[in-house]
């Protein structure tokens, strides 16, 4: 992917078809032969798409999409220059540390030569940590990962005037959502102190319209520590997927306290294939792929249904899945989550 970005060979394969191979490679001045090598593997990877005729490429899903959407292209490639120095490092990870999942041991510590965890690294640098939350942005753009998918993962609907905890909400994005589309909702936003500090200087809240605004709370909460609100349901959205199991597990058990007869915990992730779980292949690629990069950057992953459950029993034997449901269209799943008696 790398070499396909450098040579702008995404760029030149045309938007409303195939192209020959000889005219790609005359075309991005590259030997045809690497171009051919290139090709065959990416289009394994399901990353380009074989065209009807022999020797003729077109445009995947993937590649159509950060082609043609400028911020998308450049974050992707931000990624993949901070990555591919960690993902050379993995075997050594596995020699020298086994099966840690210490955020001071990781692939991208060895890369970087830090024993800092990640966050903690970008972090002590203002302009790396602003990049990458900017990239971070811009993918999350996708329509396959837009925060609208939230709205159909669960019947919001039918749980009326109640009170969601946005459990490492930030900036409260997909919360002020809910509360455009379903009225009697009320929403508790929940983050590190530093983090709502920063929500509430830039005032963006303030901006929202008062029937919105006046059911949005934000609180200070390290999500390590035990619940303090009592919810109806508590919504934790791609807050686990860069956390070990057990690390995972720790983080709902502090909800159970909490939990109040009926209470749900809806756990929001992208979801491995399986156990009523169905992937296109662009989105098996795109999960996978992800979950190869948790492991490396922060010995985590992301994870299918029983892979959720197995955390669940972990953090309390009476946390059970109830439902799972992923909409169409959409990279992330919904595991809602029941306490019994």
């Amino acid at each position: 992917l790398k070499w396909l970005f450098e040579f702008n060979v995404l760029k030149t394969i045309p938007m409303n078809g195939p192209i020959a191979l000889p005219e790609l490679s005359a075309q991005c001045n590259v030997p045809l032969q690497q171009l051919m090598v290139v090709s065959s593997i990416v289009i394994a990877c399901g990353l380009l798409r074989r065209g009807n005729e022999s020797n003729t490429v077109s445009h995947s899903f993937f590649s159509y999409h950060i082609t043609t959407n400028p911020n998308w292209n450049k974050s992707v490639n931000m990624v993949m220059d901070l990555y591919m120095p960690i993902a050379a490092k993995l075997p050594e990870l596995t020699t020298k540390y086994g099966g840690t999942d210490k955020l001071t041991e990781t692939a991208f510590g060895l890369a970087y030569k830090t024993d800092m965890p990640f966050f903690e690294y970008i972090s002590a640098d203002p302009v790396r940590i602003r990049d990458f939350s900017v990239a971070m942005q811009n993918i999350a753009t996708s329509d396959i990962q837009k925060a609208e998918h939230l709205l159909k993962m669960y019947d919001w609907s039918s749980i009326g005037a109640a009170t969601v905890v946005d459990v490492g909400g930030s900036s409260g994005h997909a919360s002020i959502l809910l509360l455009k589309h379903f009225p009697e909702l009320r929403v508790v936003v929940q983050d590190l102190p530093d983090v709502v500090e920063k929500v509430k200087e830039e005032q963006r809240i303030t901006n929202l319209p008062t029937e919105v605004r006046s059911r949005l709370e934000f609180m200070a909460q390290d999500y390590f520590e035990e619940q303090r609100v009592q919810a109806d349901v508590y919504l934790i959205r791609q807050c686990l997927h860069n956390h070990a199991d057990k690390t995972a597990a720790k983080l709902l058990a502090q909800i159970v306290p909490a939990m109040k007869k009926g209470a749900r915990i809806l756990i929001v992730e992208r979801l491995l294939p399986g156990e009523g779980v169905e992937l296109t292949v662009e989105e098996e690629i795109h999960v996978t792929a992800l979950s190869m990069l948790m492991m490396e950057m922060f010995n985590a992953r992301e994870r299918g249904v029983a892979d959720w459950r197995e955390v669940l029993r972990v953090a309390d034997s009476r946390l059970k899945i109830r439902s799972v449901n992923k909409p169409v269209g959409s990279i992330f799943g919904g595991v809602e989550v029941v306490l019994e008696e």
